[in-house]
């Protein structure tokens, strides 16, 4: 299954593709807030997870087919790694990798499934840890047990009122080894937060993480706590001066999901 909204037709299809004009402006605006973030040590890594549609592009109806040989993530992707200082991390490739050993996504649901948001989550933290090396290497797979069982949930059936009709076999992720956690807690919202929630560990002498996210960042934020001495973890994908300044992280990871990439040429 996949969403099927104006939005992401958009997005995917190729029907719109970015003008050079508007491809600089994108670089500009991240390289802007990286540096003015850097100005305060704050070091700023950016996360673009790729729609379901580019990863199982053979499961689209022939409808949905792109109409041109670029996609506005491709585009901006190429022109980011072509042309700005910006930490860029880019998932797509490595979840293509995968997917022929397991599934990445849910087949009825829009984001990636624990599987694929680990590896994504690897990834981030090597990229991280090229910064900052006294952090810790990623977790790896074998230091979980590997669970799976049937449920009924999904946005995609919920937006069909279909739950007791399709199922999907998620994995679940039970760790093997004591967790780092020493507090996981609610906070207060700020404006134009869904949410906010923290994690505080016993690395102290480790540097401080704020994680800006949308619901892709679900399955990345447990794991990615584990190497911090304080994550926190803000459900908006637009940077709040007033958090900022109360959290004073080190790192800042934006994770934004590509549904959303236009929002990068207004921000």
């Amino acid at each position: 299954m996949f969403f099927s909204s104006k939005q992401i037709r958009s997005v995917y299809q190729g029907t719109h593709i970015y003008t050079d004009e508007q491809l600089e402006k994108i670089r500009i605006g991240l390289e802007s807030k990286a540096a003015l973030l850097a100005k305060h040590d704050i070091s700023y890594y950016f996360v673009m997870p790729p729609l379901k549609h580019q990863v199982y592009s053979e499961y689209l109806p022939d409808g949905f087919t792109i109409v041109s040989s670029v996609t506005k993530r491709s585009q901006l992707m190429a022109y980011l790694k072509a042309n700005s200082s910006i930490n860029l991390i880019d998932p797509y490739q490595k979840l293509m990798e995968l997917k022929g050993e397991f599934e990445v996504y849910y087949k009825t649901d829009t984001h990636w499934n624990r599987r694929g948001a680990f590896a994504v989550y690897q990834m981030i933290i090597n990229k991280v840890r090229e910064d900052y090396p006294t952090i810790s290497a990623p977790l790896m797979i074998n230091d979980f047990e590997i669970e799976r069982r049937v449920d009924y949930e999904g946005d995609l059936v919920s937006l069909l009122n279909m739950k007791n009709t399709f199922s999907r076999e998620p994995f679940f992720l039970k760790p093997k080894f004591k967790s780092n956690y020493t507090g996981q807690r609610i906070g207060e919202k700020m404006e134009g937060e869904t949410s906010f929630i923290f994690y505080e560990t016993n690395l102290e002498d480790q540097p401080k993480l704020l994680l800006y996210r949308d619901s892709f960042a679900e399955y990345l934020h447990p794991y990615l706590a584990e190497h911090f001495s304080r994550t926190g973890v803000s459900w908006s994908r637009l940077l709040n001066d007033k958090r900022i300044l109360q959290e004073k992280p080190d790192i800042i990871i934006h994770e934004m999901m590509e549904r959303f990439i236009d929002d990068l040429l207004v921000e």
